[in-house]
């Protein structure tokens, strides 16, 4: 917290010195902190998005194999998932990005179904979101794009491509990944014997 969260908001926004900070979750650090006070269960109070994450898996499998008992499973398995319940009490952005996760997975699977534009735009959102908490998370948005256009018909990669495509106007647009991160990476201890540059 003492090396994100204490920063003024656009910093924290618009900086990525460190591959451990996780923007979104720093933001939402910052914001309970200053609201609720200085103590360690407001830091640590944005990673209860790991409980929200639980039913969330819950709909998701429910959606995605078409059976209440799948879905009952799934969150059963995050629920006590050591990885996730650890994640749940740090103050640390992984289980916002479970969340997130979760949500893009769940919009980009109605969308594909269901073919609405707002789904699209929530798969999207939740994708921006995602990445902005986690930078690897564009990996995730991408893969269900191109996921969504190998299993729709014409009209569902249309729109697939188009929220791709937006996706990463939109992530340019709020500058991500940070212009520091070119300068972060050959700093990184574990990289500094590389020939890596950005």
């Amino acid at each position: 917290m003492q090396a994100f969260a204490t920063q003024p908001y656009e910093r924290i926004a618009t900086s990525y010195p460190a591959p451990n900070n996780h923007i979104l979750h720093s933001l939402l650090v910052r914001s309970s902190v200053q609201l609720l006070g200085t103590e360690t269960w407001t830091a640590r109070f944005p990673a209860l998005a790991g409980i929200l994450a639980v039913p969330l898996m819950f709909l998701l499998g429910r959606n995605l194999f078409l059976s209440q008992y799948a879905g009952l499973v799934a969150a059963w398995l995050l629920a006590v998932m050591p990885a996730h319940f650890c994640y749940s009490q740090v103050a640390h952005g992984y289980s916002s990005s479970i969340l997130l996760s979760i949500l893009a997975l769940l919009f980009a699977k109605r969308a594909v179904d269901e073919g609405k534009y707002r789904l699209w735009a929530a798969f999207g959102l939740s994708g921006i979101l995602g990445a902005w908490t986690l930078p690897s998370n564009a990996f995730l948005v991408v893969s269900l794009g191109v996921w969504a256009v190998l299993v729709g018909d014409v009209n569902v990669r249309r729109k697939a491509v188009a929220t791709t495509l937006a996706w990463h106007r939109t992530t340019r647009w709020v500058r991500w990944p940070p212009p520091s991160i070119c300068t972060s990476v050959p700093r990184h201890p574990t990289l500094r014997s590389s020939n890596t540059s950005c």
